[in-house]
């Protein structure tokens, strides 16, 4: 994923859903996952592109201490509008996306407007809580009509299946060529989370770029 443009605010959410582990490569051609020898603890040796994975001071991914997480209550609670639109289904090989032209909603983070681009799932998870990898992290990439970017990522645990990736994994099977239009609308996460934590990070995969501060827990999501 190429770095954002300014602050990149990561938000992370927890659903249950029914959902192998996977190797995935920057332009480069390097291989990095998220366990053993090529995981996070290890991407800063895996090419010299990956410089900043080891010495960068507030990296992504993160292992999230509920025990040591602070809620600020003045942190308004993170708003989301989403809607019917069409979207452009991808396999990457390294992660399946969605990406939205137009429409598909926006989410609301400190008085200002994000429009949702694309949202991308990796398995297992990048993130960790309390040093637990969860089977699927989805990544919902959105953008501000200034530059910004605000990813909202929920952690898929084993339950009752996901009508909605459960639409993705079906149209997967259809798609022959690189990509197809399809019509997404996306989950009422809502529905099924329970609170999220925030932070300002790098972007999630190598290579990536330091950036200085971090955000904290916020309110559950409305």
């Amino acid at each position: 994923m190429a770095a954002p443009t300014g602050n990149a605010a990561f938000l992370l959410l927890l659903l249950s859903a029914c959902c192998a582990a996977t190797l995935a490569c920057d332009p480069s051609g390097a291989k990095f996952g998220y366990v053993g020898s090529v995981g996070p603890d290890h991407w800063g040796a895996l090419s010299p592109n990956f410089t900043a994975c080891a010495v960068g001071t507030n990296q992504s991914p993160i292992d999230i201490a509920t025990a040591a997480a602070v809620c600020d209550p003045a942190l308004q609670p993170l708003r989301r509008d989403y809607t019917v639109a069409n979207a452009t289904l991808v396999d990457n090989v390294f992660n399946i996306a969605l990406r939205f032209d137009a429409g598909g909603g926006n989410v609301i983070v400190g008085g200002k407007q994000y429009r949702l681009k694309q949202m991308h799932w990796h398995s297992p998870s990048e993130h960790t809580v309390d040093g637990q990898r969860f089977p699927v992290e989805l990544h919902m990439v959105h953008a501000s009509d200034d530059g910004n970017v605000t990813v909202v990522a929920t952690l898929y645990r084993f339950g009752r299946p996901d009508p909605f990736l459960s639409q993705v994994t079906y149209l997967l099977c259809h798609v022959f060529e690189r990509s197809t239009l399809l019509r997404a609308c996306c989950f009422a996460a809502h529905e099924r989370t329970n609170g999220c934590s925030c932070r300002t990070s790098s972007p999630r995969s190598p290579p990536r770029a330091a950036t200085p501060r971090r955000a904290p827990r916020c309110p559950p999501a409305s």
